[in-house]
């Protein structure tokens, strides 16, 4: 498994975690020594407590218009009879 050293910043571990799906990552020294678990809610607590969680989640949760969708594209080929 994905393993962090206590050197990584909230913010990597974040994204470390959403690109791979993860809701916990064990913090190890550089022989492997484990010092440690962190969890999503331990970073996002870090990322500015129950405030910037919400700041977070409200912010994930917003949806945009897409504005560059052309909506479907069929080609048609004339020629068959």
């Amino acid at each position: 498994p994905e393993t962090v050293t206590p050197d990584l910043s909230v913010m990597e571990a974040l994204h470390l975690m959403h690109d791979n799906g993860f809701l916990t990552l064990p913090v190890c020294e550089d022989d492997g020594t484990v010092v440690g678990v962190v969890d999503v809610m331990d970073l996002m607590h870090g990322c500015g407590g129950t405030e910037g969680w919400r700041k977070m989640f409200a912010s994930s949760m917003e949806v945009h218009a897409d504005d560059d969708d052309d909506g479907s594209v069929v080609s048609a080929d004339d020629s068959i009879a």
